[in-house]
């Protein structure tokens, strides 16, 4: 796990913490004189923001509300990090006050760093514009001055909450390189890069390739693709004018990733152009600025498809089977039985044995890839092209699915997934399966 996730599921974590507290300790529309009772700095929550301002001497910027997210609009238009602007505002609205001080004259706010603030925040609600000025440290107390539009006196809280709103324009847009794509409309991902093209898509039993010529994928590996695509992996912005992307090398990127989502025609797309000192620029076009992303995160984006080919053949939940045809005939679970099971002649098996055999084939690699698209003459050459091919098949909650197994050949069986053209090979030992017997036998 890298440091950028790391902190971005620290901070998650915190923004959860705290609105479970807010929605445990009390219920949501709090007053503000009761929220001064009980020593808050500010009069309402977060959710009552709609807007956030944030000004230095020499620059601003202002993210705003847009549904369940926020957008930087000022300097420019982007999508904002949600999860930066949700900490800060969490941190202000549990802001405690260390002690209130009779308000001080205005001739007087430069003593304690008021006069000319370094840092003033503007929060706007449906009820208006409130201000805080952010001044000096304490240095007895070790706390900030802070002076509020809502309240005559001065406030010393704790420097967390400056620190929490001292955000520059990057650190306020959203890191992630497909952010405002929903992720749970995804249907398919195409990447086209030096070592070809390929398409990886969502089916009912996990993910699939296509090249178009379908071969199983790796769930855990489209999911470190996914995580590049919709994580906070963007290191940096970088602003590129239409007209001279050639100096980044995205003119004619290296690989490009377009996410087809359902319901959408256009695909979102990601892409990759020139290095430079380690760092790869890239580029959303539906967004104002480039990127700069790490080797480490690039990497799998300019991977060929066998990266992403799975390393077993299956993969399900025991529970989940509920009938297995095979060479002994057929296998039904009782229907509300997690381990009951009945041959054709309603006879109960052995459960012990059906749990060994479906813990095999999920334990079934592919680490031995013997084709991609394997020719006739080789499948009769592994006696997977007779009739007589032992084929196992599993129906589960979710789709059939089924073993096509060879006999030894020279020490090693073939077999491949009916659904997948790829076959692979093992040690024979190690695809030695045992029809599960009647409970009452001594064995099959």
């Amino acid at each position: 796990m890298t440091w950028r996730r790391t902190l971005w599921l620290v901070g998650t974590v915190l923004v959860l913490l705290a609105a479970l507290w807010h929605f445990g300790v009390r219920g949501p529309g709090e007053s503000s004189e009761a929220r001064f009772a009980r020593g808050l700095l500010a009069p309402y929550e977060a959710s009552a923001v709609r807007a956030v301002e944030i000004r230095f001497p020499d620059r601003g910027l202002r993210v705003e509300r847009s549904g369940t997210s926020w957008r930087l609009t000022a300097p420019l238009e982007d999508l904002a990090d949600s999860t930066t602007v949700a900490l800060m505002l969490a941190t202000l609205e549990f802001q405690e006050v260390e002690r209130w001080l009779p308000p001080l004259p205005r001739e007087k706010w430069g003593e304690v760093g008021l006069g000319a603030p370094a840092l003033t925040v503007i929060l706007e609600t449906a009820a208006g514009r409130d201000t805080m000025r952010f001044g000096d440290l304490n240095p007895v107390e070790k706390r900030l001055w802070v002076q509020v539009s809502w309240r005559d006196s001065l406030a010393l809280v704790s420097t967390l909450l400056r620190t929490r709103f001292l955000k520059g324009e990057s650190e306020l847009r959203d890191k992630r390189p497909m952010a405002g794509v929903p992720l749970h409309r995804l249907e398919r991902l195409e990447i086209a890069n030096p070592r070809g093209r390929f398409s990886i898509v969502r089916e009912r039993d996990g993910w699939a390739i296509l090249r178009p010529e379908p071969y199983r994928a790796s769930g855990d590996a489209v999911e470190v693709l996914l995580n590049i695509l919709w994580r906070g992996t963007v290191l940096d912005f970088v602003d590129m004018e239409a007209d001279r992307l050639g100096i980044y090398g995205l003119d004619d990127p290296l690989a490009s990733v377009s996410a087809h989502l359902s319901g959408e025609e256009r695909p979102h797309r990601l892409d990759i152009g020139g290095r430079r000192y380690g760092l790869w620029f890239a580029r959303n076009p539906d967004r104002p600025s480039g990127f700069l992303m790490d080797s480490v995160t690039v990497a799998p984006l300019l991977e060929s498809f066998s990266a992403y080919m799975s390393v077993v053949l299956f993969t399900y939940l025991p529970g989940e089977v509920k009938r297995i045809d095979g060479p002994g005939g057929a296998l039904v679970r009782d229907p509300g039985e997690d381990w009951l099971w009945r041959d054709a002649a309603g006879r109960v098996v052995d459960g012990g044995q059906v749990v060994r055999l479906l813990n095999q084939m999920v334990r079934v690699s592919t680490e031995r890839v013997e084709a991609l698209l394997p020719r006739r003459d080789q499948l009769d050459a592994w006696r997977l092209a007779a009739p007589g091919t032992w084929r196992l098949a599993f129906t589960v909650a979710r789709e059939p699915l089924a073993l096509e197994l060879g006999p030894p050949v020279e020490g090693r069986r073939y077999f491949r997934r009916s659904d997948y053209p790829t076959v692979y090979s093992l040690p024979a030992d190690q695809l030695d399966f045992a029809w599960p017997a009647p409970a009452d036998s001594t064995g099959p």
